[in-house]
């Protein structure tokens, strides 16, 4: 039932895409707490969405995702999952997404997305553990 869920929310999530990273938010909670091979197929299937969505170069945001989320899946398997360390992870995960983007397409950096999806990172990042898994903070 949350796979669905999942697919729902990364449809519910694309259009506000270009003012606030929601997807980015939503791939990096996915890769926290399910299974690597799900992670993956997602990943790969919201760059997909991505791309298609907002027609830039096609394959360039499932390649971005997939390479990220593999990092992540193997950068999770060593850290102590405290809310400070999953921020700092969040943080370095969507910085070098952009840095990435901003690089291969010499896309302009539109700071006031990167500052509001920051800010909204933690509560958004709390609200999905709250909705799927029932608590706060998973740990």
């Amino acid at each position: 039932m949350k796979y669905i869920l999942y697919i729902v929310l990364l449809y519910v999530f694309l259009p506000f895409n270009p003012y606030i990273d929601l997807m980015a938010i939503l791939i990096f909670f996915i890769a926290f707490q399910e299974d690597d091979r799900f992670v993956l197929l997602f990943s790969f299937f919201a760059g997909l969405l991505i791309d298609l969505y907002y027609p830039v170069v096609l394959g360039i945001n499932m390649l971005i995702y997939i390479i990220l989320v593999q990092t992540l899946i193997y950068i999770k398997r060593y850290i102590v999952h405290s809310p400070v360390v999953v921020f700092a992870i969040f943080m370095s995960f969507y910085l070098t997404k952009i840095v990435i983007m901003h690089l291969i397409l010499s896309a302009p950096l539109v700071i006031q997305s990167i500052i509001i999806t920051t800010i909204v990172f933690s509560p958004i990042f709390i609200l999905l553990n709250r909705l799927f898994y029932k608590r706060w903070i998973k740990i």
